[in-house]
């Protein structure tokens, strides 16, 4: 998971992340300069907050990044730490991967070191956390409050490639070595129970993720899992187990691809279609500054979202708000994400009609992820009723 000063490191525009971060650490650098010079005088500063500058639209401070100040550390821009992130469940951001400058970045360089890493990880909500239990798998770098304060236990663990831990089937030149992070005794484990020498660490991974979506399990276990992190206990066939790592493996390939779902047939009111037909190419016609649902504040119609004054989508079905994430339906995470947002210290300005060059990619994002929630619902509904063994 990463923690950081979420205005400065995450942006939908990969310019805006650019030009930010360069002038962040350009003054960061200054104050550095400064500061050091300063120590050097007659008149050396007592105290390190008394002296730099808390200017929001300059930079942020952390407890991290005074460390790293004070330590001497410089900052370093390079284009190649920006990478794909997910901020929030269903909304991908630019991220500036950097030590010096995401507060907590946890053991997250293990899970996804390069941004091209091959991995997945199951988040869920960490211990304390304010909303019911949620489980979202991701294949990219997590927010720490991707789920409330999340927890995420990935498929694999990547370590830095040494002559110590060379073998004959691994390419000594490639940077980092992979570790299953299921072991094998675990996997004979699952064999000896169900009898079945075929079960894979995948299939165990899987079935982890469908039993945290099993509605009886979360009700049964909601005391605990505001406690403590979930066990997961053997189905008590070995039918169940299958039936559990096959939904598990259906729920983790929507969850993951949302991007490439289906988009769900929903009704695309578009008004002025004339202007629209005149304008294919023109954006403006797409943007969107806050979408909201039909009907008023106080009683409002969700089987409408009103994307922009010329645009709306309609006929939502009641399952795209049963599925809940966080706290909230998926849908309404798009809804409340995909706005245009202005940090209130720094004056950073976050535009999602800059994701994308595709003009209606957040139209049709809506429609996906209505599919995967309208998907998400089946599955769960369908899973085997739980009835665990020992």
């Amino acid at each position: 998971m990463v923690t950081s000063r979420d205005a400065w490191i995450y942006n939908f525009s990969k310019d805006s992340i650019k030009e930010n971060m360069q002038s962040m650490i350009a003054f960061y650098n200054s104050e550095l300069t400064r500061y050091q010079q300063a120590r050097s005088s007659a008149n050396a500063p007592s105290k390190l907050e008394d002296f730099i500058s808390n200017d929001p639209t300059k930079i942020s401070w952390s407890r991290g990044l005074k460390s790293s100040f004070n330590r001497g550390i410089d900052g370093d821009y390079h284009d190649n730490k920006i990478r794909l992130g997910i901020y929030r469940p269903f909304t991908k951001q630019h991220l500036y991967f950097d030590n010096v400058f995401i507060e907590v970045p946890a053991t997250t360089n293990r899970y996804f070191p390069q941004p091209d890493t091959k991995n997945m990880a199951i988040c869920v909500s960490g211990v304390s956390a304010g909303s019911d239990f949620s489980a979202l798998m991701v294949n990219t770098v997590p927010n720490l409050h991707f789920i409330n304060t999340s927890q995420c236990f990935p498929r694999y663990r990547y370590e830095k490639s040494t002559s110590k831990n060379s073998n004959l089937f691994r390419n000594d030149t490639d940077e980092y070595h992979r570790i299953d992070n299921i072991p094998d005794a675990t996997v004979t484990l699952f064999q000896q129970k169900y009898n079945d020498g075929n079960i894979s660490g995948d299939d165990i991974f899987y079935y982890v993720y469908g039993v945290l979506h099993n509605e009886n399990y979360k009700t049964r276990f909601a005391n605990d899992l505001k406690k403590t992190l979930p066990r997961i206990p053997y189905a008590k066939t070995a039918d169940d187990f299958r039936a559990y790592s096959q939904a598990g493996k259906k729920l983790a390939d929507l969850h993951i691809n949302y991007e490439t779902a289906a988009p769900y047939p929903l009704l695309v009111h578009e008004q002025n279609a004339d202007q629209q037909n005149a304008d294919q190419q023109n954006a403006d016609y797409y943007r969107v500054k806050k979408m909201t649902y039909g009907g008023g504040a106080r009683n409002p119609d969700k089987t409408i979202i009103r994307y922009n004054a010329d645009i709306s989508l309609e006929k939502i079905p009641p399952e795209a708000q049963q599925y809940i994430v966080n706290g909230k339906p998926a849908i309404e995470w798009v809804m409340d994400r995909y706005q245009i947002k202005s940090d209130k210290k720094s004056k950073i300005i976050n535009d999602p009609n800059h994701w994308s060059d595709d003009p209606r990619y957040i139209i049709d994002l809506i429609r996906k992820v209505t599919t995967v929630s309208v998907e998400t619902v089946k599955i769960v509904t369908e899973l085997p009723t739980l009835d665990f063994g020992n």
